[in-house]
């Protein structure tokens, strides 16, 4: 069943069941009032009639008959009803026998039977399709009890009652149906944040991840229709970075194969030559040189993807770092082949400490500096800068190389990726340096940016946080 129609329902079951237990209480409430107003009448009138009949007998001559004649003789001469109403009553002595009535009917007697000397009482009785009040009393003439018991119609209090019923009922039909339509539109009203936000997560289900649900309201259901609408959106993203992952890993798998197979090729091809072939001494030096420089290649390549895995997946130690002890290392590992390819370095570094692990910090400045190596012309031209700041410590490598293109920019730290291929294959590149130097500043807590322009150069400016409180 479906909410709307469950609040339809409860809304008009409540509804009906309180107006239902109300009304008949009202009602009924009412009968019992008039019943006992009609009941304090026709004991006023029994006290009445009895009143006068012993006035009747004090002033009345003496009789020699007993008390039953002098009673049933006067009864007949009392006028206890109004001007035009029938006189129903009748008398009784203390055996139950009738001594007076006034009455077309016959009563029972148990409500003369059931009363003491002190109390009056009365009972309903219908007769011939109508209600009857019968009130009774005791009384004593010389001594001898009699009973009086008078009768009232009543049937107009039954009539009432019966009359506001029909209209209850009239009005409890003409309650349902405004109500149902009230509350039916109300519902559907209710539930239309619902509905919208049903659809909303049905599609987003479907596929369509890029729906939303129309926040229409500031309440509960307006917070739940916010709250899909930002686990939407953090959904997409994360389906999108997965997406992206699973792109990025497949083109990782094809360059990886493409960047082992072509070396691999030239070293089977070169060896199957040595193996087959008779060759002349310079011939077989070339042969074993070009194996041992793509041997050298993939070795570059493995130790490369080493690296990534275990950064990935071992806790690293930070401590503080000197900065000139940094540039040191750094100088003195890179300074020699830059010299061998005719390429100037030029360094400046301030006073500052690093917060950061050695070996990985300087595997960063290497990689960058090779990077640099790989982009520039003999006689070209690179610096080394180190410059502290509030926010820690900034390296800077700067080159005159060819530089890059935009969108080459955008995607250089990802893993195989090259912008020049043949040039970085040339100079025993496979693609790795700067993911894995993207990878060592993450680890560090920092950031890298690139500026480049062609044939000017490129800038690389790694910013490395103060210290940090947790270790990574």
């Amino acid at each position: 069943m479906k909410f709307s129609w469950k609040v339809f329902l409860s809304i008009i079951s409540l509804t009906m069941l309180t107006f239902s237990v109300g009304g008949y209480f009202l009602i009924q409430s009412s009968f019992q009032s008039s019943l006992r107003q009609t009941a304090e009448m026709s004991y006023q009138e029994n006290n009445i009639f009895r009143a006068t009949l012993g006035a009747s007998i004090a002033v009345s001559p003496p009789d020699s008959g007993s008390p039953k004649n002098t009673v049933k003789k006067l009864a007949g001469s009392i006028s206890l009803s109004s001007p035009g109403k029938e006189r129903k009553f009748r008398i009784c002595d203390s055996s139950f026998r009738e001594l007076f009535s006034d009455l077309s009917f016959r009563v029972p007697d148990q409500v003369m039977k059931a009363l003491d000397e002190k109390h009056t009482g009365y009972s309903i009785l219908k007769q011939d399709g109508r209600y009857y009040l019968q009130s009774a009393c005791r009384f004593t003439v010389d001594e001898e009890v009699f009973y009086l018991e008078n009768v009232r119609d009543i049937t107009p209090i039954y009539e009432l009652k019966e009359n506001q019923m029909k209209l209850y009922q009239k009005i409890s039909i003409i309650l349902v149906v405004t109500l149902g339509i009230a509350v039916f539109c109300l519902s559907r009203w209710l539930t239309q944040p619902l509905r919208i936000l049903s659809r909303a997560v049905r599609n987003f289900a479907a596929g369509d991840l890029k729906i939303r649900s129309e926040v229409v309201s500031e309440d509960e259901i307006g917070s739940l229709a916010g709250d899909f609408n930002t686990m939407a959106e953090q959904l997409e993203q994360k389906i999108c970075e997965l997406e992206d992952s699973a792109l990025r890993q497949e083109m990782f798998m094809g360059s990886f194969a493409h960047e082992l197979k072509t070396p691999m090729t030239s070293i089977i091809g070169y060896a199957d030559t040595l193996r087959s072939r008779g060759l002349s001494e310079e011939q077989r030096f070339q042969a074993a040189n070009y194996i041992f420089e793509e041997g050298k290649r993939l070795e570059a390549l493995s130790l490369k993807l080493m690296d990534l895995i275990v950064l990935d997946k071992q806790k690293i130690s930070m401590r503080p770092v000197p900065a000139a002890e940094l540039s040191e290392r750094v100088i003195h590992l890179t300074e020699p082949l830059l010299k061998a390819s005719g390429i100037q370095l030029e360094t400046s570094f301030e006073e500052g400490i690093i917060w950061g692990e050695p070996d990985l910090l300087q595997s960063l400045c290497v990689n960058l500096l090779d990077n640099a190596r790989k982009a520039v012309d003999a006689d070209g031209l690179i610096r080394f800068e180190g410059r502290s700041d509030e926010n820690g410590y900034t390296l800077v490598i700067k080159d005159n190389g060819r530089g890059m293109l935009r969108e080459d920019m955008n995607r250089i730290t990802e893993a195989f990726y090259m912008a020049d291929k043949s040039r970085a294959r040339k100079e025993g590149g496979a693609g790795l340096g700067l993911s894995l130097c993207r990878r060592i500043v993450e680890l560090h807590g920092g950031t890298m940016e690139f500026e480049s322009r062609l044939e000017i150069g490129t800038a690389v400016t790694v910013q490395l946080r103060k210290e940090r409180s947790d270790e990574i």
